[in-house]
């Protein structure tokens, strides 16, 4: 595959680093020259560029020709000499890998900041009606139903709305699936009057796991819900921002910035990463490739109660209980899905065409 002409700049790399041969940052080549003088002269580090840039399959005389001059005639101190190459790609080249460095994946780590721990806790005089749906439905068996009239039901959530003095959190639905399907939708409305929502950022689990106090007391902070999409398992909880409870069940002092819709098209193969929030296992993090882009609910699932429409993106991660909801992000630390479930050492998220048309809907997104 042919390489246009290279425009080169000229670096010196730290005698600590001048075993290093080539790296590429930031969509740059850097290639190492090698050199036993304990000064490098502009007539050897020409020739040296020629040599360089044909052994990497670069112009190498025109990556030589376009050095300033001002760099190649003054010489340069012992140490590795080092010039970056930025190609011009031909118009058949494929498009540049996506970087996921180790210290980018570190960075996004602390994108926990805006992820938040769900509990769906029913209220007091709530079971019967619960009850009464589920009987509705039929889509649990029936030995099952009392349980789920008094069970919490837990989920992670990240914020997707900032602007205002209320944070809009996006969550998974399916932890309440038993109440709905998509022929027999819940409002939230409805929802709203069955369960408390109780939600806990990262920064008051920080501080309330450090506190060494015996008979401590957990401080939750109410969260409303606003909107469901059943057939997208989405649902968005709205709270005000002096209500998300920080160290000593005082207003958190912290931000919780938006995350934002990826700019990127997924393909397979490419690395992603999952922050989610099982119980009592804030910041679990998990890294994983992208194996499928589209698949139907019906490929991961024998059986559909509930009558799922979202398209799912299968990325080889393993999920548990307590994390659906979580975000899957990009190398930009952009959301690009919503973990749905998993099985069999992989996981589905719910896909971000599916995910920007909701929040579109509800009025977070603008066309």
């Amino acid at each position: 595959m042919g390489v246009g002409p290279a425009r080169v700049k000229c670096a010196v790399l730290p005698r600590e680093r001048a075993n290093q041969s080539s790296a590429v940052i930031g969509g740059t080549m850097l290639v190492r020259l090698a050199c036993p003088s304990h000064h490098i002269s502009s007539t050897l580090l020409r020739g040296a560029m020629v040599a360089q840039g044909q052994h990497q399959g670069l112009a190498g005389a025109s990556a030589a020709a376009s050095v300033p001059w001002s760099l190649l005639h003054s010489d340069q101190p012992a140490g590795a000499l080092i010039f970056s190459v930025n190609q011009k790609k031909d118009l058949h080249q494929m498009a540049e890998p996506t970087i996921f460095s180790n210290p980018l994946e570190k960075w996004i780590f602390h994108k926990t900041e805006s992820v938040f721990f769900v509990d769906f806790v029913p209220k007091e005089d709530a079971d019967v009606k619960i009850k009464e749906i589920l009987d509705q439905l039929e889509t649990v068996p029936e030995d099952k139903r009392e349980k789920l009239t008094f069970e919490d039901k837990c989920c992670t959530g990240f914020v997707v709305d900032d602007k205002s003095q209320e944070l809009k959190v996006l969550c998974s639905a399916h932890c309440l699936d038993h109440l709905f399907t998509s022929g027999n939708p819940i409002s939230a409305h409805e929802i709203g009057d069955l369960y408390d929502i109780n939600i806990i950022c990262d920064h008051y689990d920080h501080s309330f796991r450090k506190d060494k106090t015996v008979d401590k007391i957990r401080y939750y902070s109410r969260a409303h819900i606003v909107q469901i999409d059943c057939e997208k398992d989405l649902i968005l909880l709205n709270v005000s921002k002096k209500n998300v409870l920080g160290k000593n069940g005082r207003a958190c002092r912290h931000s919780h910035p938006a995350l934002v819709p990826s700019k990127r098209h997924l393909e397979p193969m490419e690395k992603v990463l999952m922050v989610s929030w099982p119980p009592f296992r804030p910041r679990t993090v998990a890294s994983g490739k992208v194996s499928h882009c589209d698949r139907e609910y019906a490929d991961t699932s024998k059986t559909d109660l509930v009558g799922y429409t979202m398209t799912l993106v299968e990325v080889n991660i393993l999920s548990e209980p307590g994390g659906s909801g979580a975000p899957l992000l990009d190398a930009d630390a952009n959301f690009t899905g919503v973990l749905h479930g998993g099985a069999d050492g992989c996981s589905w998220f719910i896909s971000l065409p599916d995910i920007c048309q909701a929040l579109t809907s509800w009025g977070i997104l603008t066309q």
